[in-house]
Parts: structure tokens; sequence; C-alpha cells
């Protein structure tokens, strides 16, 4: 009875259901990338619930203290929570509560809320709490519309572009930003208050009684039915004036405008934008879900043309599109693709025969649009992230196709028939190739451990890489062989360039190579030692800090902002002047380094995140079309604002990507406070001696004057406590809210406030009248005694503890930042806990500590990864021992990639591991086949030094073929210049001049350790 027949062989055997395949993921992969979600970057949800908690009026210490610690206590004992940062400033609160990995987010969330809402202890005047999951949404095009005389005519207008732009098809979302926030104000003279005895709480019930509209019931006659309803809908400010507020003497009620002065505007000390020298609006444009960036784009860009030709003055400008980054990333992959497959093609049919390198090259068009076709099931997006993975794999592709299409070949050479030579090399490789694949697949598992956003936004690249990979091994062992199988009878010559160039190929590998092998395995001991001592090198250049490392790199982006910040308490006159000034000082740089076409446009953003903190962005057009770097802007921008006495806050920052922000980020912790802040000013001392290290910031040095005071004896006898105080003070400065009410799509409050004159001059806080709860009156001078104190303006706590932070931006000019880093890890902080016992410190932001854990989730992914790969190795193999040597290749290959990151200069990052991670795939594969070879020769009774020599010289062309086809196609990423496609080099260069590397490492050190390590009996018996 004969044996069972493999799929493979079936395949083989019938070429038409090979041809079906192939269409199959051919046209699947087409219709795939035609109805497959699009989006710029992947939409993360991250496991990070947010608690945002506005008091109106408080100060950072009454928020800390009122707010926070309740809150915070109020979770505490909740399961799978990892760590609570909170974000303390003037008038409310942001709470981010962190999840351990594998945390069941809602069920968390639903606590937390009943956790919140539970609680008795919060001031009765706080909003309520808004608690939500934290998502990383980015907008797809980001506006600016400027050339406004006046608020109000801002608001108008951005809610009549907002209601235009949310009508087009292909948007979902448009976030107006800086438009202002509507309010009614009412403000209540003192005197007047006074005279008539009513105070602004009197003023807020009134008020707030008299906009309620009630239903009355309904009257039903005979001639229908009428409905009744109770109030007015009062919406702007002239339909409150006539609310009567007290009986006057004669009897006639006084209304509201004839003891108040009510007026329409906008809430006082806001976020607000000035673009090109003039007031405006920015707005962040969403797509659909079923639109493309693309379309997003057109529509959003043909809109803009019409509303620009109807603005009376100004315009608008593109601060950011993301569907054009989108485009050029993507067409810089697919032009290098393209250059690269050529480039490949060009030497397959150099050195195969023709019909062989057309069908090798048909290969990866067919793995890579059946991946497609396997990854539109999942529900994942086409994204600049799933894009670059399916780059990656295109080097892994060709690698097996070459190593079927030249096992096929050689067959055919030596004489066997096209169908004989196919079956032979499935019957030798399908394990080893099928082995191979696995490998790969697994080699990416280690992404599913990054935690954090980073991990998130990288999670497509695994499971694309395990959708092409699957669909490679269906096309090397079902697709490739029946199609070399059969067809044409081969000619009976190649071309003279083709036969010329194998020729060669052949001299080199006989005349050359095999000889060396032959040299380097008689003396394999010092081979040995050589090759060990040279990847020692590496890893020790590497080590010694001479190339940065970070786990999380940026990259110059085209928008170079200056972020600063004066003392606290400083006017909205005051934070504007700075911010005229620094971009003064922009323009006279882009003087220097170009003109006023090389930018797009420059915005102000003021009175954020605090009232006395701002920015300054020059938008920069793309990198090809000016003459100078984002580097170089950012640079001579720093070195003429210098540090100004007056500002407390500066750093440049041109960098977009997870490792964007301040150079140096330091926490420090003690349960004292004063600790804390006296070991912080040791380090900012400390800092300020280090050469390249400026703009440092303290938040201890972020404070403001505060009024505390304490109630009097005579106070206390009037009816007055400290609690009612401080909101009656609260109401008289920043307002009570009396109603909100809808106007279009605004929220608008009704606050009642105390009219305290010309608001640029302090106020006369010791005549203010207040009113007792029992009707007293008296002037607040009169009941506490009242003295300034120093208050923090911005407050962080971590778990609990209050925090001192210090940043710093470090000039690379001067000195290395990993240099700066180390003595910072290594030296200033362990001699700071020394000096300050009970000291917590962390040398990188604790947002979500995402840099430690990324590390440590990785190395340990990695060794289960490595443990997984040694445990089929030797399974394959037979052999531990084999199986340990086959698996040392990954890390002496790699060193080949260290090398390139040293020779371009360019830093190590998490996307140099992504480039050792394909590559260890291509490695084992390659040593893998190579011990096949090997096994085959010593079955046949040859000593192991033949066994070997014939292995390499068998697989000399495909080892040689795979790495070098693979470094070529991944040659124009290597040599771009281009910003767009800087996230993508590293991996590039780790693939590229790690596989160049392997060439040595497989044919020549490889072939010497396994040999070495052979039992003595073995070699005696063979021999």
């Amino acid at each position: 009875m004969p044996g069972r027949q493999s799929v493979s062989h079936w395949f083989l055997h019938n070429p038409t259901a090979a041809n079906l395949l192939m269409w199959v993921f051919l046209i699947g992969g087409v219709i795939a990338v035609f109805n497959m979600r699009q989006e710029v970057f992947p939409t993360a949800v991250l496991d990070t619930i947010e608690i945002r908690a506005e008091y109106r009026g408080a100060t950072a210490s009454e928020v800390e203290v009122q707010v926070v610690q309740p809150m915070e206590q109020s979770i505490d004992t909740l399961r799978d929570i990892h760590t609570v940062v909170s974000e303390i400033q003037s008038g409310g609160a942001n709470l981010f509560v962190m999840l351990d990995d594998g945390a069941d987010v809602q069920r968390t969330l639903d606590e937390i809320r009943s956790a919140i809402d539970g609680l008795s202890s919060l001031p009765v005047d706080l909003e309520p709490p808004t608690i939500i999951q934290v998502r990383d949404d980015g907008e797809d095009i980001e506006l600016g519309f400027y050339g406004f005389e006046s608020r109000g005519e801002l608001h108008t207008f951005s809610e009549l572009v907002r209601e235009r732009l949310l009508s087009l098809p292909a948007v979902g979302q448009v976030e107006v930003d800086g438009a202002g926030e509507p309010e009614i104000a009412v403000r209540v003279s003192p005197d007047r208050a006074r005279l008539f005895g009513i105070s602004l709480r009197d003023v807020t019930e009134r008020i707030r009684s008299a906009s309620f509209e009630l239903s009355g019931g309904a009257i039903r006659s005979a001639t229908g039915e009428y409905g009744l309803a109770t109030g007015l809908d009062r919406q702007y400010a002239h339909e409150f004036a006539d609310i009567a507020m007290i009986e006057s003497a004669s009897g006639v009620p006084l209304t509201l405008s004839q003891i108040a002065t009510v007026e329409n505007g906008f809430r006082p000390h806001g976020k607000r934008y000035r673009i090109n020298g003039s007031l405006g609006v920015m707005m962040n444009v969403f797509g659909s879900g079923v639109a493309t960036p693309a379309e997003v784009s057109e529509s959003v860009r043909d809109l803009l043309s019409e509303i620009e030709a109807e603005m009376p003055a100004g315009g608008a400008v593109i601060f950011d599109d993301d569907a054009r980054s989108f485009d050029d990333r993507v067409g810089i992959l697919a032009d290098s693709a393209l250059i690269g497959l050529a480039l490949v093609l060009i030497l397959l049919f150099l050195v195969l025969e023709a019909r062989v390198a057309f069908w090798v090259a048909v290969g990866l068009p067919v793995a890579m649009l059946g991946g497609v076709a396997l990854f539109a099931m999942t529900p994942y997006t086409i994204n600049f992230i799933s894009v670059f993975a399916f780059i990656i794999v295109i080097g892994v592709v060709v690698d097996d196709a070459v190593v079927i299409g030249e096992s096929i070949y050689s067959g055919m050479q030596s004489g066997l028939s096209p169908l004989d030579s196919a079956a032979d090399t499935l019957s030798r490789f399908s394990t080893a190739i099928t082995l191979a694949i696995a490998t790969n697949i697994i080699a990416f598992t280690p992404i599913f451990f990054m935690p954090g956003e980073l991990g998130l936004f990288l999670l497509a690249i695994p499971v694309v890489t395990t959708c092409v990979f699957a669909i490679s091994l269906i096309e090397a062992l079902w697709i490739l062989p029946a199609h070399l199988a059969y067809g044409r009878e081969r000619q009976s010559g190649a071309g003279r360039i083709q036969r010329l160039v194998q020729e060669r190929f052949d001299r080199l590998r006989d005349g050359y190579f095999v000889r060396w092998a032959e040299s380097s395995l008689a003396n394999r001991g010092l081979v040995i030692t050589v090759g060990l001592l040279v990847a020692l090198s590496i890893v020790s250049w590497v080590a010694s800090g001479r190339i940065p490392i970070a786990l999380q790199p940026g990259f110059e982006g085209e928008q170079v902002s200056a972020i600063y910040g004066l003392n606290p308490g400083a006017s909205d006159h005051q934070v504007d002047e700075m911010a005229s000034e620094i971009e003064r000082l922009g323009h006279r740089v882009l003087q220097n380094l170009g003109d006023e076409g090389d930018i797009k446009g420059v915005y102000m953003q003021l009175g954020s995140p605090v009232s006395h903190q701002g920015s300054v962005t020059f938008s920069l057009v793309e990198a090809g079309e000016r003459p100078f770097t984002s580097g170089e802007f950012a640079d001579q921008w720093r070195d003429l604002i210098g540090q100004p006495a007056e500002l407390t806050q500066l750093s440049i920052d041109y960098l977009q990507g997870p490792g964007d922000g301040r150079d140096l980020t330091i926490e420090i912790a003690h349960v004292d406070s004063a600790v804390s802040r006296q070991a912080a000013e040791s380090l900012v001392r400390r800092l300020q001696e280090i050469a390249g290290v400026g703009q440092i910031s303290y938040s201890g040095n972020a404070f403001r004057s505060e009024v505390r005071f304490e109630l009097t004896t005579a106070g206390r006898a009037l009816g007055f406590d400290e609690s009612e105080i401080s909101s009656r003070l609260r109401a008289q400065l920043d307002g009570l809210e009396a109603t909100r009410l809808t106007r279009g799509a605004d929220e608008v409050r009704v606050m009642i406030r105390g009219d305290q004159g010309d608001d640029r001059v302090l106020p006369d806080l010791s005549g203010l009248i207040l009113t007792s709860s029992e009707g007293k009156q008296a002037a607040l001078g009169d009941i506490a005694r009242i003295h300034w104190e120093r208050g923090a303006v911005q407050l962080r706590r971590i778990n609990g503890q209050r925090i001192e932070r210090v940043e710093a931006t470090i000039d690379r000019r001067i000195t290395q930042k990993s240099l700066v880093e180390d003595l910072v890890s290594e030296e200033l902080l362990p001699d700071l806990e020394a000096q300050f016992p009970g000291l917590t410190t962390w040398d990188e932001a604790i947002d979500t500590d995402e840099d430690a854990e990324t590390e440590s989730g990785l190395m340990l992914a990695t060794a289960g990864v490595l443990a997984a790969i040694f445990a089929l190795i030797g399974a394959y193999a037979r052999s531990l021992r084999h199986s340990a040597v086959l698996l040392s290749s990954i890390p002496l290959s790699a060193t080949g990639a260290l090398l390139g990151h040293i020779i371009l200069g360019i830093s190590l990052s998490a996307a140099s591991f992504l480039g050792v991670l394909a590559l260890g795939g291509l490695v084992i594969n390659a040593g893998l086949l190579l011990h096949l070879r090997y096994t085959e020769g010593l079955q046949a009774g040859s000593s192991p030094e033949a066994a070997m020599v014939s292995a390499v010289r068998d697989r000399f062309r495909p080892i040689v073929l795979s790495s070098v086809t693979t470094l070529v196609g991944l040659a124009p990423l290597i040599l771009t210049t281009s910003i767009q496609a800087a996230a993508m080099r590293p991996i590039a260069v780790a693939v590229g001049f790690g596989m160049l590397f392997s060439i040595p490492v497989i044919l020549i050190l490889l072939p010497c350790i396994v040999v070495a390590l052979e039992p003595r009996q073995h070699r005696v018996v063979t021999a």
C-alpha cells in the first residue's frame, strides 16, 4: 500500500490547484487593500483611566487636600491599579490611574466611578468629576484660522466653520481649541449689595429659580389642548436683566440690572491663540470611520479654499496633515520596496536561470498580498505601522523563495528533471523551511509583551508578520515548486552576461571561499578566537556609551516649539509680551537660515496648561523644501533666547515620536516634602555644573503669592467660620455658578461675581464685604487677620506621594545625552539618596514608567523566545549541542547590526530591536540549511571536516544570495536621508548589515564551532 502523500507533494502534482491558490491570494489581497479601513496611526485604547476634577477658584494646595487626597484614598484599595499619577493645578486636577497588564479595564472603570460617587467629603461646589478611559486618537488635520478682531467674532466664526466641516461625509469629529468658553457674567457692586443687604449667594439663588422652565400641565377644551409652562428660556445677558431681586422701599422690586452689570462674555484667563500675529483659533479634524486619510484631506482642503475666499481678513493655515505625512511615509516605503525588488530581480536573473528567477520574484507579491488578505480578517487597520511591518518581512519572504528556487535550480543543473528536482527539494527542505518560518513567527512575539502605549502602538507588527509568514510558507512549499516543475524545458544555454556572472560566482565559491573554509577548519581554534574577539569588541564599543541607546527615540519633526513659563501670577499681558519676543527671535533665526517661505505659519498657545505658561511654534515646510533642519533652527533659536531672569521654564522641542519631550526628567519623593525640596534644589545645583545641560526647570520654583487668613474672635462671634469665609471669597473673586444653558453647540454658564472695578489692580481684600449665614455683614479685615504666603501653582503626586520634578535640556553639540544620563543615574542620584536618607528618585518620567517596563518586558520575552527556538531546533536536530550552536548565530550576527549602527552613527532603539528580531529568523533559516547538509554528509560516512566543507560548498549560493538580496532590497531605506523614513531606518540597518555580517558567521565561524564541538570518538571513527 503506497505511503500517504504530503500536501506539498499533492500540490506539486496538481499545478492547476497551485495556480488557483496563487490567484486566490493575489485577488484576495487586492480586494483587501481597497476595502480595509485606513488610518495614519493605529488608534490605541490605553489601560489608563483619567479622572478630571474642576474646582474653580481653588488654589493647588486646596485642590490637593480637599479633592485629590480623598479621591486617591477612595480608590487605593481597588485591584489591578499599578500607579496613580495626580497632576494638580489651580482650579482643578487630573488623576491618571494606570492599570496592571491584563486588567479588566471596564470593571475597574466601574469600580472607580462607584468609589468617587460615594465620596461625601468632596467640596459641594466641585464640578462633577469626569471619569474616562484614555484613548490615543491622532487628528487627521490640524487647522488654524487667524485675522479676528475680537473673541466674539472668533467664536461665531469657529462655530460656523465647525458646522461646515461636520457636514462633510469624510469628517466625523471636529475639536475647536481656543475659541473661548462663553459665559454670562453678572458683576454685583459691593456697595449696592451692602446697601440692600443682599449677598452673592442670594443673587445666585434668585437667578437660578427664575431660570428654570417648568411644565405647568395642560388645558383641554373644545378648541384643543394647550400646554402650560412657567419661566422663560433665557439665553443672552439682556434676557436676565429684568429678573426681580428684592423689594425696594417704595414697594417696586429692584431688578438684576439695577444692582449688577450683566453682559455676554467669555470665561477669563482661558487658553488663547495668536496665529501669524493676530487672534486665532485651532481646529483638529478627525475622519469618519469609513473615510480614508486621503479622502479627509482632500475634502477638507477643498472646503478650506471656499472658506478662505469668504473671509474678509486673515486666512487659514494647515499646520499638520497626517494624510500627507501618511502618503509621504508609505510612498517612501513603496519606492524603497520597488527599487529593492528591482535590484533583487536583476541579481536573481544574473545568478539563476531566468524562469527560476521570475517565479522566485513572483513569490514575493503572492506572499505579501496573501498576507494582506489574511490580515484583513483581523481587527487591525492599514496604517503606517502595519505597512511598515509588511516592509520588514520582505527580506524573509525573499529568503524562503530563494532557498527553494536555488535548490530546484541546482538539481536541474545536476541533471534531474524539473519535476524530480522539485520533489527532491521538498523531501529535503520541507521540515527545515517549516521550522524556519515557525522560528520567524516566534521571534516577533516579544512585541506582545511590550507594555504601555508603545506596545499598543506596535501590536500590529507581530500580527502582520504572522500572516505574511504563514502565506510565504504555503507559497514556498505548495505554489513555487509546482511553477518550477512544469512549463517549457530549460534552454540549452544562458545569456552571455548571465553565464559570465554564474561562472565568476562558481569561481568565487570553489576557487576562494571553499579553500578559505578548509583553511579555517584546519585552524578552527584561531578562527573561533578571532571571531569571538571581533564580536566582543563591537559589543564593548556599544556598551561604552559611544552609541546612544534610546528605547523610545524621537525624530525631527516639522514643528519647532518654544515652551516657556513666567513667574506664577504673571498677567495675561506679560505672557503675551514674552511670546511676542520669543517669536521675534524665531524670525531672526529664520532670516539667518532661510526666508519666510520656509514656514507654513507661526502660532502662539497662551495661558496653557496654566495661566502663566505658553508656547510659540514655527511650523516648517517639508524637510526637502528648506535649506536647514529642524534641529539647526532649534539650536540657534535656543541660543538667541538664552534664559532671561523672568522665565522660570524654557524648552525647545523639535522632536516627534515616543521619545519626544525634555531630554532629562528626574523626579524625587520623600515622606517629608521639605526634604524632597532640599534634595531637588541640591540636584539643580549639580546639574548646573555639567557642561551642555541647560534650560533647567524645577517644580519648586513654580509658586505664586497666596492670601492666608486667620479668623478672629470677633469674626466667630458674628457667625463666620473658615470654610464659610473661603467659599465667600471664592464667590467674590472667581464667581458662583447660577445656572447653565445651551446656546447652539455651547454650554453657557451664568456666573455671579463681585465687581472689583479695574481687574488690572489688586482688590482691597481687607475691605471686601462678606455676609454670614445669619445675614450679618462685615469687612474681611474686621473679622480675620490677613497675611501673604507662597503657594504652589502645580503639584504632582505619584501613588500618594508629592513629587518634586526637575527637567533639563541637553545640548548635543556639547555633550552626548547618554553620557549625561549615565552620570545622573550612576553618580548624582545615588549621592543624593545617600545625602538624604529615605529619598526615592526616578531618572525618567514616571507617567507610564515605560522605558523600564519596556526593557524588562523585552528581556523576559526575548529569553522566552530564545528558549522556545532552542527547543524547536533541538527537537529537529536531535541534539541540544547543535541547537545551542545554531542559536549562537543570532547574537553573533546581531553584532553586524550593531556595527551598522556604529558606521552610520544611528542610535540604538526599539526599532533596532525589531530589526534584530527579523534578522534572527533569517539567520536561523540559513543555519538550519547548513546543518541539514552537514548532517547528510555525516550520515554518508564523511568526516566532520569533509562534511562541513561539502555543506559550505552546497549552501554557499543560497546563503550568499539570501543575504545579498536582503541587503540590496533594504539598501534604499538604509541610504535614505528622509526624515519621514527616520523611524524605519534602524530596522533596515539592523537587518541589512546583520545579514551581510552573517555570511562569514554562518559559512566560516559557525562551521568551525560545530566541528570543534564534535565528540573526539566520532571524529576518530569517521576518519
